[in-house]
């Protein structure tokens, strides 16, 4: 039995040293990226935010019933922010 315990022994050791050597890769790995502040028409939640106002304002200015010249603009308005959309959608969070 005592070699059981032994190798128990031996197993768990193996095993710490693994962790340690992971652990030790892990933080190698990790670069030091530099914070990037953009300015605030190139961040993502901002301008998201601002291309959904404005869909939605083109669907309000559809389909009211008293200006024509709103819902002449209408298409147009949702047109730009659908694009928008799209655009922003691809910039890093």
């Amino acid at each position: 039995m005592p070699e059981a315990s032994s190798a128990k022994a031996m197993a768990l050791t193996v095993g710490e040293e693994l962790i340690e050597e992971f652990a030790r890769q892990s933080l190698a790995r990790t670069p030091d990226a530099p914070v990037v502040y953009r300015p605030f028409f190139m961040r993502r939640g901002p301008m998201e935010n601002t291309a959904t106002v404005l869909i939605a304002l083109g669907f309000v200015m559809m389909f009211q019933p008293f200006i024509l010249s709103l819902y002449s603009w209408s298409f147009i308005t949702m047109l730009a922010g659908t694009a928008m959309f799209i655009i922003v959608s691809k910039f890093p969070e």
